[in-house]
């Protein structure tokens, strides 16, 4: 533990380091102020510096590189051992930033020990006595793990075997999830192969779409369910407009039908139109109140009603003769 921990410092000394350096500019000679440089001298001066320059921008740039990958490395996804985790995937990922680095066999199992946590870690106490070598780690590792992550040969081949590809699942997810399995399964597996596992997960309508377009490889395979997944989005888009264009002509039918249930309503009870019609009436003539009422008692009314005389009442009119 004591190698592991100094390894450990020394890269993140080297990160430090590497993160101060600054540029250094090589000496160039001063020519006397009594003697005046030759133009050739000159030119030679200057290609000098410009190749120094360019030499320590590169040497520099490099180094920030180097820093970058080693923080990298030290900050990597620790490997827990939990399902949701692949061991392959995991040690994978991890040798390929070592080979950047081209860090050797002892630094690679001084990292790899401080990125395992929950069951790896507990895994790897109980079995570190049998480990001096990342060798034998990443072996004994993916032996153990692949069972637990499902990784093993039988559950990647059943993983393949079930794979659909699900509602909201997009065309280049779908498409490099199923060419990782395969790859999983058997590294030497042919075009057809990887082919008929690709159209196998798709639902009926783009398989046949499929059939079809008769994709020779994967990468035309891939160019036609992205062209059928933009062309089910045009379809979804008409269905949206063309129901909303339908529930409009529904709700203005509905109104119109509303309207005309009134009408023959009204024409088809006569009760409830004379009402209508006395209650207009009764509006247009309202009663007279009490004042006008005590008028009309007190006025005397004087000459015939009938033909208007006023040298008679109506009784002695000669109409009524």
């Amino acid at each position: 533990m004591a190698t592991q921990q100094i390894t450990i410092n020394n890269l993140s000394q080297a990160v430090e380091a590497l993160q101060g350096t600054k540029i250094s500019y090589p000496n160039i000679p001063v020519t006397s102020p009594s003697l005046a440089p030759t133009t050739a001298s000159v030119s030679e001066l200057t290609a000098s510096m410009m190749k120094s320059v360019e030499l320590s921008l590169k040497e520099q740039a490099s180094k920030q590189l180097q820093s970058k990958r080693i923080d990298q490395l030290l900050n990597s996804i620790p490997f827990s051992g939990s399902n949701s985790q692949e061991v392959s995937d995991w040690i994978e990922d991890f040798d390929d930033k070592c080979d950047q680095l081209q860090l050797g066999d002892v630094q690679r199992l001084s990292v790899a020990i401080n990125l395992l946590t929950g069951n790896a870690k507990l895994w790897y106490d109980t079995h570190k006595h049998t480990i001096d070598d990342w060798i034998t780690l990443k072996n004994k590792l993916t032996t153990y793990f692949k069972l637990v992550t499902g990784s093993d040969q039988f559950q990647l081949e059943q993983k393949l075997y079930n794979r659909r590809r699900q509602p909201n699942e997009l065309a280049i997810d779908y498409y490099h999830s199923v060419l990782k399995l395969c790859s999983k399964v058997n590294k030497l597996m042919d075009e057809e192969t990887r082919l008929k596992h690709l159209t196998k997960g798709l639902n009926p309508a783009a398989q046949l779409h499929m059939d079809l377009k008769k994709p020779g490889t994967t990468e035309e395979f891939f160019e036609a369910l992205i062209k059928y997944d933009k062309w089910q989005e045009e379809e979804k888009s008409q269905r949206k407009i063309m129901t909303s264009s339908d529930q409009h002509r529904n709700i203005s039918k509905r109104t119109m039908q509303h309207s005309v249930m009134q009408r023959e309503q009204y024409s088809t009870n006569p009760r409830q139109q004379h009402n209508y019609s006395s209650q207009q009436y009764q509006f247009h003539y309202p009663k007279p109140g009490p004042t006008q009422m005590q008028y009309n008692r007190n006025k005397n009314y004087s000459g015939c009603w009938s033909c208007g005389a006023m040298d008679h009442y109506q009784y002695n009119c000669p109409k009524n003769y």
